[in-house]
């Protein structure tokens, strides 16, 4: 706990106080920490129990849905541990993305944050903040967190008058230290290493909707300069969730009977109630190619090739995924297959197959090779899909979203500046004795894959973005973190 100061308050302690008449004073007592909160979002009928509709506008400007997205769990990253100031301390006034100017000499002791008031023009007014909360590490958070490998070495500043608390004067002043740090080979990767998941859908035991406030964590004031908001050092809540195409590009006979092609095709979930998608159904796996959304690497493959293969003739060979799996590829001499159209033009392709079929020619051509020399069956296309060694170029263009798994990272606003992409002074930060409730009103497309890797460099705040979120911030107090669009 930490006493908090209220401008213009005095007490006088009289000498000759007794008991009857001793002075009065109110102390406004202030938690240490800071818990965050998630709520469901209200009147919005199409969202119910976490699930939400994605909606795409065409040229013609009509609205239709062409996915929904169930978030299933949600934990914070980048939760600060290694301690806190016992009393609250904030710097000087100033418009300066930078703080090395603001000394900790003139920082002030229980003083309150300062803001401004600003009109957002249709939308009422924000309160940017004009200076800054100090937390022990903030001043010397000033590297890429991508070249950080081990925080602890980030050390504290070591004012002799004051320390963060549960150190004694013999005690070493601790490094900087977070739990579930927001690092990893991939997300899906960090999601398994991180505690206190928190479940929002409903149990899929018994399909409950989850309709109140949940507890997502407790943590301590962690604050940034404004240039140091990164997603390495902001406390942030990651979403776990699941992404249910309606539609995607598959391999499917045509219309008129003539043959195969690509094109959308309604996605068939079990496990529905009533037509509806729940927490009770499961996610299927799907690929992204250019934004699209895919079957499987044979809907990539064909469509690619067999637009590229369009304008040949009716008596033109026409290569299609088929004919490069382990039962034909065999059959396919090599001389022939240079000497196509098809091969001519193509270099390689989005998984880079027939990259590897031009370096797997080059190798039979230094062996006892003819004109009848085949491909082998171990160079068909499922063995390279799914070979180790190649998935650095399998996966160059296209995304894999296993299950439909898909994240969402958000950064917690403390004082919002109601510019989208323009950072502002505590703008992203924690501070003690708030309580940040957020509420996800709008998810606008999908999220990150499993495979995707996290970014700690990467700004708070950017251009883009994919999940609407109004966060309420309140004292204890409150921090409004609503109107989150995903």
């Amino acid at each position: 706990m930490s006493s908090h100061m209220k401008d213009g308050e005095t007490v006088t302690l009289d000498a000759n106080a007794t008991e009857s008449n001793a002075p009065e004073v109110k102390v406004h007592v202030e938690r240490l920490a800071a818990k965050v909160r998630i709520k469901p979002v209200e009147n919005k009928p199409e969202i119910e129990n976490y699930i939400y509709p994605i909606k795409r506008t065409d040229d013609e400007g009509t609205e239709e849905t062409i996915a929904q997205v169930r978030l299933d769990n949600v934990a914070l990253v980048n939760k600060l541990t290694s301690g806190s100031y016992l009393l609250k301390r904030v710097t000087l006034e100033t418009t300066s993305n930078d703080i090395s100017a603001l000394t900790e000499g003139d920082d002030s002791w229980l003083g309150d944050e300062t803001m401004k008031k600003e009109a957002i023009p249709g939308a009422g007014y924000v309160y940017p903040g004009t200076n800054y909360v100090i937390d022990p590490w903030t001043r010397n958070k000033t590297q890429q967190p991508s070249t950080i490998t081990d925080y602890s070495n980030i050390a504290a500043e070591n004012d002799p008058k004051g320390a963060p608390y549960m150190l004694t004067a013999t005690d070493p002043v601790p490094g900087l230290k977070y739990s579930n740090v927001f690092k990893g080979a991939s997300f899906d990767a960090l999601w398994g290493t991180l505690d206190n998941t928190r479940m929002l859908n409903a149990n899929p035991q018994n399909n409950d909707p989850n309709d109140t406030s949940i507890l997502i964590d407790y943590t301590m004031e962690n604050t940034t300069s404004v240039t140091y908001s990164k997603n390495g050092y902001s406390t942030g809540a990651l979403f776990k969730a699941t992404y249910f195409p309606l539609k995607w590009n598959a391999v499917a006979d045509k219309e008129d009977g003539t043959g195969k092609e690509v094109r959308p095709i309604d996605v068939i979930y079990d496990d529905l109630t009533e037509g509806k998608i729940t927490s009770k159904t499961k996610g299927k796996n799907f690929l992204v190619y250019q934004s699209n959304v895919y079957q499987n690497f044979e809907a990539i493959f064909n469509e690619f090739v067999w637009n590229r293969q369009a304008t040949l003739g009716p008596q033109t060979k026409i290569y299609g995924y088929d004919d490069f799996k382990t039962a034909n590829i065999g059959g396919i001499k090599i001389s022939e297959f240079e000497n196509s159209a098809f091969y001519q033009g193509t270099d390689s392709d989005p998984m880079g197959y027939i990259r590897y079929l031009r370096a797997r020619i080059a190798t039979y051509k230094q062996g006892n090779y003819n004109e009848n020399t085949t491909f082998s069956a171990s160079d068909n296309i499922d063995d390279y899909l799914a070979a180790t060694n190649q998935a650095e170029h399998v996966y160059a263009n296209v995304k894999e979203y296993k299950d439909g798994v898909t994240y969402y990272p958000y950064w917690i606003r403390h004082a919002n500046n109601g510019k989208p992409t323009e950072m502002g002074i505590m703008e992203f930060g924690i501070v003690r004795n708030n309580i940040y409730d957020m509420v996800v009103t709008d998810i606008s497309g999908l999220g990150l894959s499993g495979t995707d890797e996290p970014d700690p460099d990467k700004d708070d705040e950017t251009k883009e973005y994919r999940f609407n979120v109004i966060i309420y911030v309140k004292d204890w107090v409150i921090r409004d973190n609503g109107d989150i669009i995903l």
